[in-house]
């Protein structure tokens, strides 16, 4: 079982932020979740789309280890951040 986080209340404006921030890979698709209280609520997340599916890897994601190799080189080329920031 995974544990996530659900943020309520999230205004239009960070929301096209969230958007452009996570460019064309992923589309925000509405889903169900289950709270802790075993209860269903509506939300939204972040999903790849089919077409960009073999850019995934198998391999579990390790934050230390982007962080170590690869945050530089994101920071640096991501197209999703708007570039008047």
């Amino acid at each position: 079982m995974h544990t996530h986080v659900i943020y309520l209340n999230v205004n239009e404006f960070s929301l096209e932020q969230l958007d452009t921030f996570e460019g064309d890979l992923y589309e925000r698709t509405r889903i169900r979740v289950e709270t802790e209280e075993k209860e269903m609520q509506n939300a939204e997340a972040y999903v790849i789309q089919s077409k960009y599916l073999g850019y995934l890897s198998l391999e579990a994601w390790d934050v230390k280890e982007f962080i170590k190799k690869d945050l530089e080189m994101f920071l640096m080329t991501y197209s999703g951040f708007p570039k008047n920031v």
